[in-house]
């Protein structure tokens, strides 16, 4: 640690041992930036954002979100309107061992010259403030404050030694991550502001409708006759859902599917909750055909898929994945049979109770034997 860092602690009073962690930290992210980080360009950093609010949006319930992008490569977050009370340790960078939660905040901060954190009642007068240096608190207290909160606020500076980010912004980009999120978090308000001499930009995002958007999204993008829209969610033990999707009268050349895993995209085509989703669809229609003893026609998941647009979220207390990137290829083979249970009653219903809907469906997806 050099000289600046020594004073930085003494002054604070940190313990030998947060020291020693937050030095770790400082010096792994500074040989080694690409494996504490990830990737340092400016999609890897729009995604260690999207993370950071995701710890924010669970852990104070927040209900509006506002990124600006300032000059020099500088960040401003701020939480509206919380609902749970924060405490001053979210993001000193020696508790990335103890909390779970913020692992990317506790990373990012030793990994910029500066980071201030603060936090303010419902007059907007200001209740805490820290200031980070390198990851070592400048100003304010290393000891445990709890307290409401009506804002929260993020400023920080991006290191350009490690991020190979160029200016000015690619606003674009980060604005694709939140919309994404906003996605997920149907409830939630997020503002992307661009504020530099460069240029200016401001957008809303607020999607009441959710997942079900991307399917509307999906039909008006794609070509095809769209006739069984369905919407449902399951609150299982293993796992929670939410799928909207729709069956095509033709065939897709390419899977349409749009996964979320605890709030975040998925980049696997391959996930169980895919599986699961094509398989309660093939269930389904397959349980109404027996019934009804139509033996001529026959549905498969593979059938299913080529006719299927579904956009699908699922909560899951402790994800596993089968590639080695995150998010990609949910691997949890326990909800296959609680999500293609909920799905398969769901088209047996739909179907039962329509018989139009129903002799559709057999006409346009099932094959015939």
């Amino acid at each position: 640690m050099n000289q600046e860092d020594q004073s930085f602690s003494k002054s604070i009073n940190y313990t030998d041992d947060q020291i020693q962690k937050i030095e770790i930290l400082v010096e792994g992210i500074r040989k080694r930036p690409g494996m504490y980080l990830g990737d340092l360009h400016i999609k890897g950093f729009a995604r260690n954002l999207r993370c950071i609010a995701i710890d924010f949006f669970e852990q104070t319930e927040a209900k509006s979100f506002s990124l600006e992008l300032l000059d020099d490569l500088s960040v401003k977050m701020s939480f509206s309107e919380l609902a749970k009370p924060i405490d001053n340790q979210l993001i000193d960078p020696s508790q990335a061992w103890v909390q779970y939660h913020f692992f990317e905040l506790h990373l990012l901060n030793p990994a910029n010259p500066q980071m201030t954190y603060q936090a303010f009642d419902s007059q907007n007068e200001s209740i805490f403030f820290q200031k980070y240096q390198r990851g070592f608190l400048t100003e304010g207290t290393t000891e445990y404050q709890e307290c409401p909160a009506s804002r929260l606020e993020l400023v920080f500076t991006l290191d350009k030694e490690i991020w190979k980010i160029k200016e000015p912004w690619d606003y674009f980009v980060i604005l694709d991550e939140f919309r994404d999120l906003g996605l997920v978090y149907k409830e939630k308000t997020f503002n992307i502001i661009l504020d530099t001499e460069a240029s200016k930009c401001n957008n809303t995002i607020h999607f009441p409708q959710g997942i079900k958007k991307l399917i509307e999204f999906d039909k008006m993008q794609t070509y095809g006759d769209y006739f069984f829209d369905g919407y449902l969610k399951l609150d299982h033990k293993l796992v929670k859902m939410e799928l909207a999707f729709c069956l095509s009268e033709y065939h897709h050349k390419e899977p349409r599917f749009y996964s979320f895993i605890n709030h975040q995209r998925s980049r696997g085509i391959f996930g169980v909750e895919l599986v699961a989703a094509k398989e309660g669809v093939s269930v389904g229609i397959k349980k109404y055909l027996r019934e009804k003893k139509i033996t001529k026609r026959y549905i498969t998941p593979q059938i299913a898929e080529q006719h299927l647009a579904a956009a699908i979220s699922v909560q899951l207390a402790e994800p596993v994945f089968r590639s080695p990137m995150r998010y990609c290829n949910l691997g949890n083979l326990e909800i296959i049979k609680p999500v293609s249970n909920c799905i398969s009653a769901f088209i047996y219903e739909q179907m039962k109770e329509d018989e139009a809907l129903a002799e559709k469906t057999i006409d346009r997806v099932c094959g015939y034997r």
